[in-house]
């Protein structure tokens, strides 16, 4: 999100040197892997408002979950999570959570 700020940044990747972006209130959003990133980005960047999960990978943030540091309160951004109905399931990665 900070790149997004910066003047040659936005040069490089937009071809312009001014992009309007409002930097105090961003959406994070991701897929999968990308799902947890936006998860956790959500509780650690203040500048975030709301998250969008589709499918979130848990596998690499499970520590963080084990011990509460991915636990969302009333004053952490608003979460949208989206699941599939089959990759959580008896073949999907989380088959060994459902086990025990």
């Amino acid at each position: 999100m900070d790149e997004m700020c910066d003047e040659e940044w936005s040069k490089r990747i937009f071809g312009v040197s001014t992009v309007k972006i409002d930097t105090s209130a961003f959406l994070v959003a991701g897929h999968s892997m990308g799902g947890a990133t936006a998860l956790m980005t959500g509780l650690k960047d203040k500048r975030v408002k709301a998250v969008l999960a589709l499918d979130p990978w848990y596998f690499p943030i499970q520590d963080e979950i084990a011990t509460e540091e991915a636990v969302y309160s009333k004053e952490d951004p608003p979460v949208l999570l989206i699941h599939s109905s089959t990759f959580h399931n008896k073949v999907g990665l989380l088959s060994d959570w459902e086990d025990n």
